[in-house]
C-alpha cells in the first residue's frame, strides 16, 4: 500500500509586495512595467492511495 501527497505553489519565498511576482505587465511608453493586479497562480494539492495486492 502507498499513500501519496502532491502540492505546487505552496509559497513563494520574495519580499514582492504583490499577490504573485509573476505580474501582469504590458510594457508600453505610458506604463512601463507596471503591475496590472493580476490574480495569482492557483495552488494544487494532490492525493492518492495505491493498493496492490
Amino acid at each position: 500500500m502507498r499513500f501519496y501527497v502532491t502540492a505546487y505553489n505552496l509559497y513563494v519565498f520574495t519580499k514582492y509586495s504583490g499577490y504573485d511576482p509573476e505580474v501582469s505587465v504590458i510594457n508600453n511608453a505610458i506604463t512601463p512595467g507596471v503591475d496590472f493586479s493580476a490574480y495569482p497562480k492557483a495552488k494544487s494539492f494532490i492525493t492518492g492511495l495505491n493498493i496492490s495486492l
